[in-house]
Parts: C-alpha cells; structure tokens; sequence
C-alpha cells in the first residue's frame, strides 16, 4: 500500500508578499526549517517512502537551489517544479477548464489539492501532509500514520486520521491561553484547548471535530471524492474535516499520533490573522446553514465560532482591540482592526457566494479523478 509524504513549504521570492501565509520566509529560512524536518524524519522508519515537497514560488535559480539541497538527504524526495506544475494544469484544463482555473500553489488549499492530484495519479493510497515548521521524533512514525487509515476501526471504515502537537510553550496538545485583555470574547486558543482534550481518552482513536494539517492522513478513498476548498484562506484543515464528514466520510483523532511544532513567529499582524478567521468563521457557518448542520456538532471547536452570536463576537472584539491598540499609540495597527469591523459583510457576502462554488468544484475534481486515477 503506496504512501507519499508531502510537505509544503512557504519561501517567498524577492519583493513578493504573501499576505495569505501565517510566516512567509526567505529562501534561506525555508531551507532551514525543511533541513531540521528531513534530519528527523531520516531517523525514522519512512526507509524508501516517497517524500514530495510543495513550494509556494518558483524560479529558475530557486529550483535549482531546492534540487542541491534536498539531495543531500538519504531520502526519497521529489520538488514540485513549475514545469511539472504546468503540465498538471494543462492535463485537468483538458478535462475541465474551470477546475484548472482553481488549482495552484498559492494558498494552504490550493497546495494541498496539487498534494492530492500527484499523489493520486502516482498511485497513492495513503498521504500524509507535514509541515516543514516541525520535527518528527516518533520512530514508528508511519507505522502509526498508515496503522489505522483505510481500514474498519468500529465496525466503519477510517477515511483519514488527524495528529496533533506537542507545542513548545506548554509540552503538550495544549496551546497557550494567555492572551491579552481586549481578546476575551475570542477564546479561540481555550476552544482549540477543549477539542484537543479528547488526547486525554483511554480510547487510542477518538472522533473530532478538530484537525492541523501539519499532521494529518488521508485515505484514496477519501481524496478522490473530497478536495480541500479552495475559498477558504485559513483553516483549510478544520473544514476539510467538515467537508469530508458531510460527504460521508470518516476522520478519526490518533492519540499516539503527534509531532514537535516549532513555528517562527508569525510575521503577520494579529489583527490580520483575525480577519482571517472573520472570513473563515463566517464561511463555516454558512456551510452548515446550507448542509443542515448544527454550530452543536461542531463543539467546543469551531462550534463555538460559528453560532448566531458571532457577528456580535467579532464587533466587540474588533472594538477592543482598537481601543487597546490606540492607547499604546500603535496607529497603524488599530486602524487596520477597525477595518475588521467593515470586513463582517463582505465575509458573510463572501460565503453565500462561494460555498455553492466548492460544491460544484468538488463535483467536477471528483469526476477527474474517476477518469484519470483509476
């Protein structure tokens, strides 16, 4: 049974930003953190699994770069290039231009849908995503990641499997809680915290209803029906879980499943990262309006985001932020969280109108991969 491990990464070109990435990096800086991912994961017992790595820009010069570096590894690795890229596109423009339109490498989505069509007509039957902001320390890595996925576990079937991370802050699935005051009303940190604690189970799998793309495992069964949405610019892990228990499918929480994650720090404002999850939060809920879902299923996380109360929420939040901003004389900042407030319709207009897009994408990826991944 044929795995493929791929790991995007977030490098960006010279005078490029990307506003769309938690910590975009220079070139340099992506090579170091995907070098301590391939250290760790070479003492591991991958042996000759392929390893595919997904960058988020190309250039002649990088390309070349990125060959000479992953050569230096013992390992099975393979870099997307831009030429391979393009055939892709071509080959699915063939089939149906629209789906090609939405298919890329610019946004979490967008990459991890290019992992799924690779990985499809290579023959995968299971791929695991990382991210290149960690280090595997487990040595029966993938023993663990493939052990249960594609097989019954229950009496069903176990489409994907979800890991988690061990943070650095607390040595744990847990994440730091101690946020400033302005941030009461967004307990997003406490909710994640909440859904994460099914870790403390005795049962070795657990239903979630949360996910990280960082660690996570999908099944043929699954990625061949189910793409990532690629109108959703954060968060693309947690409602790909919502898309594919809609569709039908299984996605389990491993409790032996977990990786070291040790992000840079985030080079994007928080107010940024906030109108992120405005857009994302917004999009979610309409998701469930429209699937006949209740925000009830979805608990503590992101259930509790995407309730009535979350237009009410968000403003508050906004405003004290603002209000904290502007007492710390951080103009610039503060104007950009007032503009949060301006962002809730757009969000809400956003997701009536792109939700029925993913649905038809999902129709039109299924049928491609019927016809050409067989």
């Amino acid at each position: 049974m044929k795995t493929i491990i791929e790991i995007p990464t977030y490098a960006i070109t010279q005078g490029v930003e990307h506003q769309i990435y938690d910590h975009p990096l220079p070139f340099n800086e992506e090579c170091n953190l995907l070098g301590r991912l391939l250290d760790s994961l070479s003492l591991t017992d991958l042996k000759d699994t392929p390893i595919l790595i997904l960058p988020t820009s190309f250039s002649p010069q990088i390309e070349e770069k990125r060959r000479r570096f992953v050569a230096n590894y013992d390992l099975d690795i393979e870099v997307l290039t831009e030429d391979r890229l393009g055939k892709l596109k071509r080959c699915i423009s063939g089939y149906s231009p629209e789906l090609s339109e939405n298919i890329g490498v610019s946004g979490y989505s967008h990459r991890k849908n290019i992992g799924l069509l690779l990985g499809a007509m290579e023959g995968a039957e299971n791929i695991i995503f990382l991210d290149d902001d960690e280090i595997v320390e487990d040595k029966d890595f993938l023993m663990k990641a493939t052990e249960f996925v594609g097989k019954r576990y229950g009496g069903e079937v176990v489409d994907g499997i979800a890991g988690y991370y061990i943070n650095p802050e607390t040595g744990s699935y847990k994440v730091e809680e101690s946020v400033p005051w302005a941030r009461y009303y967004w307990k997003k940190e406490k909710k994640m915290n909440e859904a994460f604690s099914i870790i403390d189970s005795k049962e070795r799998l657990n239903k979630t209803t949360i996910a990280l793309g960082g660690n996570m495992v999908i099944n043929r069964r699954l990625f061949t029906q189910v793409p990532f949405d690629p109108w959703i610019a954060r968060g693309e892990d947690v409602d790909y879980l919502l898309n594919a228990g809609h569709f039908g499918f299984r996605f389990l929480l491993d409790r032996e499943l977990n990786i070291k994650h040790l992000p840079p720090k985030a080079s994007v404002p928080w107010c940024t990262l906030m109108r992120r999850d405005i857009y994302r939060f917004c999009y979610a809920r309409e998701k469930l309006l429209r699937w006949g879902l209740s925000a009830a299923s979805f608990d503590p996380y992101p259930g509790f985001f995407v309730r009535k109360d979350l237009d009410t929420r968000m403003f508050i939040t906004s405003l004290l932020l603002t209000i904290d901003l502007l007492s710390k004389a951080q103009w610039e900042e503060a104007i950009e969280c007032l503009r949060n407030i301006w962002h809730l319709p757009r969000a809400k207009r956003y997701a009536k109108r792109d939700v029925e897009r993913y649905e038809t994408f999902r129709e039109e990826w299924a049928s491609f991969m019927s016809e050409y991944t067989r």
